[in-house]
């Protein structure tokens, strides 16, 4: 819930390209390090970490596939990311 927060303020004053490859990036970083981690007390927070970068890429896409969409399948963008 916070990088729902985070990441469309970042988006708003850094670009939202940038914030999608920033999302990507943490969410692949922590779950690289995550499966290399020694331990569980050191894997739940890398967890949470991924989850945060890619509740970011989620929200920052839902924008950014209903600007570049035309007028006639805005209203079909979220479904596209969904996946359906």
């Amino acid at each position: 819930m916070i990088s729902g927060v985070v990441f469309p303020y970042f988006s708003e004053s850094r670009g939202r390209k940038r914030a999608i490859i920033f999302s990507v990036a943490i969410a692949g970083l922590s779950i690289f390090i995550g499966g290399l981690s020694p331990n569980i007390f050191v894997f739940i927070p890398l967890f949470g970490l991924s989850g945060f970068g890619v509740q970011g890429f989620e929200a920052v896409t839902l924008v950014y596939l209903s600007e570049i969409s035309g007028p006639k399948f805005r209203n079909q963008s979220p479904i596209v990311l969904a996946g359906i």
